[in-house]
């Protein structure tokens, strides 16, 4: 008898992981399909495959901070396509970090904060019509092709540098968040070998967000910083330079 129950129990797990990966299945296809029609030139610039690992890790990580409902899910793996994968770490983000990390409030309180919060600051940094990012955009189109001197983009030099580009993102970040984000592209530099660089991914992170090094929905980045094949230091920043400028393009010219 005893085997009979065990074996019984060992089919209904079986049966019960089914189910849950058929769900998982279904949740991800659906959420994939929403990437698609929520950030199209985004999916295009990562592929199906880099939108479905950003899928994934969405859905792990909001259900870590205790959301479950399908909206709840979508809206996370939204937050991600705008502020990067590692936004509820970013310390440009503070208030999305406080929020997920609110152990007194029930995960629908927190979700009605976040997209307030949200909104808040697109709204200021990039404008209630996107203004102020196709300004920045246009400005960082009008800089030369080759890559910035290293003492104009340099992160001791960052806040005016970047303040020059997108002076709205900047204006939105305090002295020691700024810190937080130089030392981060420091650190990087030096784990990739790109002596003077760290300028460079630190305006990156800025933009796409302090994980953008490592982040699924940015594959061009770190496919340029991993590839073998580019051994020079020299050369991998200019080609993540060039891949930046023609992403910036394709940015602009979707948003006009």
């Amino acid at each position: 008898v005893r085997r009979i129950l065990v074996s019984r129990m060992v089919i209904r797990d079986r049966q019960f992981q089914v189910f849950r990966d058929a769900a998982q299945a279904n949740a991800e296809k659906k959420l994939v399909e929403h990437c698609r029609e929520f950030a199209p030139g985004m999916f295009k610039a990562a592929g199906e495959i880099g939108i479905r690992q950003g899928v994934r890790l969405g859905i792990e990580r909001a259900q870590r901070y205790g959301f479950e409902d399908e909206p709840q899910i979508r809206f996370y793996v939204d937050m991600m396509l705008v502020l990067g994968s590692e936004f509820d770490t970013d310390p440009q983000f503070p208030w999305a970090t406080a929020t997920l990390q609110d152990q007194f409030s029930r995960p629908h309180v927190r979700g009605m904060v976040l997209h307030r919060e949200l909104s808040l600051y697109l709204d200021r940094v990039v404008g209630q019509g996107n203004e102020y990012l196709r300004e920045a955009l246009n400005r960082f189109a009008g800089l030369p092709p080759d890559l910035p001197p290293p003492d104009q983009c340099s992160v001791s030099n960052m806040r005016d540098w970047f303040g020059r580009l997108f002076p709205q993102k900047s204006d939105d970040l305090s002295d020691n968040q700024l810190a937080q984000i130089s030392a981060a592209a420091s650190q990087q530099a030096r784990e990739y070998q790109l002596p003077g660089g760290d300028g460079i991914l630190g305006g990156l992170m800025l933009v796409f967000g302090h994980g953008v090094t490592r982040d699924p929905l940015y594959p061009w980045i770190w496919g340029v910083l991993q590839d073998p094949r580019v051994a020079n230091p020299d050369g991998r920043l200019h080609r993540l330079w060039a891949k930046l400028r023609v992403y910036a393009e394709n940015a602009h010219q979707y948003l006009s």
